[in-house]
């Protein structure tokens, strides 16, 4: 239903427009932004719109419900969120931009097709179908090649992500552990938690970290 919205009101922006601007936006480029840009972004809705709302608030409940818990310890292990953080502000930004030249080149096929079929009694008459085949081959190849990109950089996401929880995971892990075999609150004077850690507490502990 969203996606029917959205498609309406481009097309009824588009209706909206002169003649000269109409022109040179192009027919390729409206039908590639009703169809395919339009198509592409309700698939990312359904694939991450509820990871985006979900995900979130799930992480945000176990880091507060873990700095209740015990919050040195936890300050020692969300050390590394910024790294997760200027990681996702990175691949963020490099899917966006891949992203819009994949729609693009997607205009691009879009634009080759039309090109073809509007004027193919002219196209046949002067033996240009090569020259059409050509253009629509280069256009696909750019298209698979910038799809390709976006898979990549998608792929990367979520392994280097995995690894920071994995380090900061087990930065809790090795501390907790020190002071659970010591019977002690602390490491090198540094006080960890309020009490001498039990093994519950740390499992505890670890549990929660392992859900954000």
């Amino acid at each position: 239903a969203t996606a029917n919205d959205i498609r309406t009101d481009v097309f009824c922006s588009a209706m909206n427009l002169d003649n000269q601007s109409l022109a040179a936006i192009g027919t390729s480029n409206l039908t590639s932004r009703l169809t395919n840009d339009v198509g592409e972004m309700s698939l990312g809705l359904r694939l991450f719109g509820a990871d985006l709302m979900r995900e979130p608030l799930k992480e945000f409940l176990c880091i507060v419900a873990a700095f209740i818990f015990n919050w040195r310890l936890t300050l020692v292990g969300i050390l590394v969120l910024p790294l997760i953080g200027l990681l996702f502000h990175r691949s963020g930004r490099a899917l966006r931009k891949t992203a819009r030249q994949t729609l693009e080149t997607m205009s691009n096929i879009y634009h080759c097709i039309s090109e073809a079929f509007d004027s193919v009694r002219i196209v046949i008459a002067f033996g240009g179908q090569h020259h059409h085949r050509r253009q629509l081959q280069k256009a696909n190849q750019e298209y698979y090649e910038r799809s390709q990109k976006v898979v990549r950089v998608s792929a990367l996401i979520r392994p280097v992500t995995e690894l920071l929880g994995m380090v900061a995971f087990i930065s809790i892990l090795i501390p907790g552990a020190y002071m659970v075999l010591n019977e002690t609150n602390q490491i090198a004077g540094v006080q960890l938690a309020a009490r001498p850690l039990q093994m519950a507490e740390l499992a505890t502990l670890c549990a929660l970290l392992a859900g954000v």
